[in-house]
């Protein structure tokens, strides 16, 4: 699940945010903490966009960057329907809206999400 680091507890835990229900986690052991590994350019994703509602689209990463705030984005493709029209559009999103792809041996189509990894 991709969370951001709030602050580390007194008893070694660490207090973590959700990105994307944006729930704090109080309390969650050092063992379940991984560094983000960043998605490489040129990568299929499933992206969550938000636009006025929110959608679950295959995308295609462009590049990923840091705001001046330090917080991580990606510039990402997808396509977009409008009625029976088709377009591609580009989008910047917070790295909690953009999941990996990984080829699976036995996905029944050749590929399956990347689970376990922030």
């Amino acid at each position: 699940v991709p969370c951001t680091f709030l602050a580390g507890n007194k008893d070694g835990t660490y207090r973590v945010q959700h990105m994307l229900n944006l729930q704090v986690i109080p309390s969650i052991k050092s063992e379940f903490i991984q560094r983000y590994t960043p998605i490489l350019d040129g990568s299929d994703a499933k992206c969550t966009i938000n636009k006025g509602r929110a959608f679950v689209a295959a995308c295609k990463v462009s590049r990923g960057f840091q705001n001046l705030d330090g917080s991580f984005f990606y510039e990402v493709e997808f396509i977009e329907y409008d009625g029976n029209e088709m377009r591609l559009t580009t989008a910047e999103l917070p790295f909690g809206s953009v999941e990996r792809r990984i080829e699976h041996k036995r996905a029944i189509r050749g590929i399956a999400l990347e689970e376990g990894r922030s």
